[in-house]
């Protein structure tokens, strides 16, 4: 079974790869990629064959978004001021799920910190707004994506803590 996944693995790269070289879209064979693997994983028998493949993939993400960040722009006060206000609005956001969670005996703390942290997500829209062009201009500027990843470090950083002392909170 590994080997018939990775045979089609590397046709599934094969054909992105054909298939991004003619594309007008510089993503297209990606998302093709990303497509035939899920459509590969559901035949083989579910999400576990691409945990090898997300062992690999996934820290290699976040390796290549730090380093499209310039650390130049996080000493412009405006980009730590922008970067502050994300966090807080992140935060505080969350934060206020809390109301909405409903049933006895549930941390509601404890849930609204844990979805704090915004990881992925936000550097997958962070990373597509900063390659989009609008009028021969980035959606968003180098400023504004160092203060937008800034946000994804810092709720991913605080979280972990934060839920111990929630934890902590409720069992103490």
């Amino acid at each position: 079974m590994i080997r018939r996944a990775l045979a089609a693995t590397a046709l599934v790269t094969l054909v992105a790869s054909s298939a991004e070289a003619g594309a007008a879209e510089p993503r297209a064979g990606g998302v093709l990629f990303a497509v035939a693997l899920l459509v590969l994983a559901a035949k083989l028998g579910g999400l576990v064959i691409l945990h090898p493949l997300s062992a690999v993939f996934v820290p290699l993400f976040f390796v290549l978004m730090g380093f499209q960040v310039d650390l130049a722009s996080l000493a412009s006060g405006t980009v730590l001021l922008v970067g502050g206000a994300l966090v807080a609005v992140a935060i505080v956001g969350k934060l206020a799920c809390a109301l909405g969670v409903v049933g006895t005996g549930v941390n509601r703390l404890a849930v609204a910190i844990g979805m704090v942290s915004r990881g992925e997500v936000g550097l997958v829209f962070a990373g597509v707004g900063a390659t989009l062009v609008l009028g021969d201009r980035p959606l968003l500027d180098q400023g504004l994506f160092s203060a937008l990843v800034l946000m994804v470090l810092v709720t991913t950083v605080v979280t972990p803590p934060s839920l111990r002392w929630a934890f902590r909170r409720r069992s103490g």
